[in-house]
């Protein structure tokens, strides 16, 4: 197994890897949601330091360009000036999860977790800014799929 941390010795590391796989997967995700929102907080600030003179939508829509590209920025911004009362909160991975596979059990596809959140609750805890879902769509249920997020995510046409 590789070590994921080059200041902790590696036996510290199968010790703490081994107590994360005992816990019940409820605990293990909470455990990823809670690294990742401080981990957003503290950039968070970082870019509201820098870009002191922008307000919290610009940070935010700059954060989102750096992140991921200006097409995708360009949809946040458009979408924050729709909504009066928005402020900056960090994403909540389980409902974005419970979302997508609420989605695939309406059009009865399979579904399946990848990616960060998929290695976080296996032991190897990492930060997560996403969910990376597998899931088995055609042309004929893609739509069907999109339908029921569309209300609550934003999603770059093009890159689906």
């Amino acid at each position: 197994m590789s070590m994921q941390s080059v200041d902790t010795h590696p036996d510290a590391e199968r010790v703490f890897i081994g107590l994360i796989r005992k816990a019940p997967v409820e605990r293990r995700f909470r455990l990823v949601q809670s690294l990742t929102q401080s981990t957003l907080w503290a950039n968070i600030r970082s870019w509201r330091e820098r870009y002191a003179g922008n307000t919290e939508r610009e940070a935010a829509v700059r954060f989102v360009s750096f992140s991921y590209g200006k097409a995708l920025a360009q949809h946040v911004q458009a979408a924050l000036e729709k909504q009066e009362h928005w402020h900056l909160q960090p994403m909540d991975l389980a409902s974005v999860a419970r979302s997508v596979f609420q989605a695939c059990e309406r059009i009865e596809v399979p579904c399946y977790l990848g990616g960060s959140i998929a290695s976080s609750l296996h032991g190897m805890q990492q930060v997560a800014q996403d969910i990376d879902p597998l899931v088995e769509l055609d042309e004929q249920n893609l739509s069907a799929f999109l339908a029921p997020l569309e209300r609550d995510f934003l999603f770059e046409k093009n890159s689906i």
